[in-house]
């Protein structure tokens, strides 16, 4: 049994660069994913990515459209 199977992660910045590789990874291991990100359409076209990654139905993939800089 893989360590990261059925963990849940939160990737700030998931969207694209090091934080979408980084979610690649945990979805192909099985993670429930969350990705952060400030634009709509990376995240849209991130959470596509990662769909065609995961092993089984069971891995969730959730997106959230927020900018960490602020407060409100």
């Amino acid at each position: 049994m893989d360590f990261y199977d059925g963990k849940s992660v939160l990737i700030t910045g998931g969207s694209s660069g090091i934080g979408l590789a980084l979610a690649s990874l945990l979805v192909e291991r099985n993670c429930q994913v969350a990705i952060l990100s400030r634009q709509a359409q990376l995240l849209e076209n991130a959470a596509t990515h990662l769909e065609t990654l995961k092993s089984t139905k069971s891995a969730a993939i959730i997106t959230i459209q927020a900018d960490v800089t602020k407060r409100t």
